[in-house]
């Protein structure tokens, strides 16, 4: 979002399309070989790449800090390894035969999972950090609001 606010809505293109041109070869490799824990773990690269990316197109432009563009993104970088340690775990208990009796359903319960564990740590880490305006907790009140107008 920094990017758009700065007039700069090319960055914003090449981040994501770098983004997705690591992800989908990597999410490819790895959710097919290793399942539930390969799809974890390719969200998971692709989020330190894109932070390590963005830092250094930010630091460019800004001449920010390190720590405190570390202080920005610190939620999502935990978030994702809470996601990577949740999915593991909910793996090695289930185990590999839950994913291969169920198939592709048991391959969308353990990324289903994931991504509810991602969430769930996202708006836990906003509510620790004592910040009520961070830009998650504004998106879930946006979100809910536009949600009880549709009823």
């Amino acid at each position: 979002a920094l990017p758009i606010l700065l007039g700069k809505q090319h960055i914003n293109t090449f981040t994501l399309s770098l983004k997705l041109t690591i992800l989908i070869p990597l999410l490819y490799l790895l959710a097919s070989k290793y399942g539930g824990q390969g799809a974890a773990s390719s969200f998971f690269i692709v989020s330190i790449v894109e932070f390590i990316t963005v830092f250094f197109i930010i630091h460019k432009i800004l001449k920010i800090r390190i720590f405190d563009f570390i202080s920005a993104f610190c939620r999502p970088l935990l978030s994702s390894s809470i996601m990577l340690s949740v999915i593991f775990y909910i793996y090695n208990i289930v185990g590999a035969d839950f994913v291969a009796q169920h198939g592709i359903l048991g391959l969308v319960f353990l990324i289903s999972l994931g991504f509810i564990s991602f969430l769930f740590s996202i708006l836990i880490l906003c509510v620790f950090s004592w910040k009520n305006d961070c830009i998650e907790i504004l998106m879930l009140k946006k979100f809910c609001n536009n949600f009880s107008r549709v009823k």
